[in-house]
């Protein structure tokens, strides 16, 4: 049985994550803020600080975009 301690398992999650989300353009995303090679080695769950740290930049962003959106579509139009 293997049993992965909580930083092995981190890293393979985020390995997972970034073959799932190849061809989706968080690369190109991610490569805005790091370099090419560091999101290389992100996205395969080598750089795990970076990689939760680019996650959340990201995660940031989309909600910041939606509730802009949000703002625009419903509750601006109102007025």
């Amino acid at each position: 049985m293997l049993m992965l301690g909580g930083f092995h398992t981190q890293m393979s999650f985020l390995g997972t994550e970034g073959s799932l989300i190849a061809g989706t353009g968080l690369k190109e995303v991610i490569s805005l803020v790091y370099a090419e090679g560091s999101v290389d080695q992100m996205l395969t769950g080598k750089a795990v600080a970076r990689a939760v740290r680019a996650h959340l930049l990201v995660d940031s962003t989309d909600q910041t975009h939606t509730g802009l959106v949000y703002l625009q579509t419903y509750a601006l139009s109102k007025f």
